[in-house]
């Protein structure tokens, strides 16, 4: 980037850690420094569909969690949490799974919203989706009430999808989730 990260818009800056995921990079030091930079600038900016990609973005990359990309990933996870009530399903499913790639817990406040959510059952949910809220949601030690809610709301839509049921089910999780 050059230096030019500053320059870009919430979208571009969104859409670039996205494409670096995809192509599986790895940032040096500078490299997270600067998209760091960048991005805490324009936090207040970002659209759910922007923290959702970006904080994928630093889970495929595997943000070293110390220093700028911590710092980017802190910010990503607490403007979630600012704006998780205007989130969709499909944009809680991919930050549930970055907390837990990342280890990083999300707040008591985000879980909320991704039940209320959920719950609305409004969206359905692709079967990638659901197994990655719910291996995200296994890894979290914090907020387990919460947690548990919300791995019962994606068992119960899990249902209808054939063989999902018994993965649940099956799954090293805490949680008494039945389908």
């Amino acid at each position: 980037v050059n230096g030019n990260a500053g320059a870009l818009s919430p979208v571009e800056i969104a859409n670039s850690l996205w494409a670096l995921g995809r192509l599986r990079e790895r940032l040096c030091e500078e490299g997270w420094k600067e998209w760091s930079a960048a991005a805490v600038r324009k936090t207040s900016f970002f659209k759910p569909e922007d923290l959702a990609r970006s904080l994928w973005a630093c889970a495929v990359m595997r943000a070293p969690m110390q220093g700028a990309p911590l710092e980017l990933v802190e910010m990503l996870i607490n403007a979630s949490a600012r704006r998780a009530r205007v989130f969709s399903a499909r944009q809680v499913t991919p930050i549930l799974w970055a907390c837990r790639r990342l280890q990083q817990e999300p707040s008591s406040e985000f879980l909320e919203a991704a039940l209320a959510i959920m719950g609305r059952g409004k969206e359905t949910l692709a079967i990638e989706e659901v197994t990655r809220a719910v291996w995200g949601c296994q890894g979290l030690q914090q907020h387990r009430h919460l947690v548990e809610q919300l791995l019962q709301i994606l068992a119960v839509g899990a249902e209808s999808v054939e063989g999902l049921g018994a993965v649940l089910c099956q799954s090293p999780n805490p949680c008494s989730a039945r389908v």
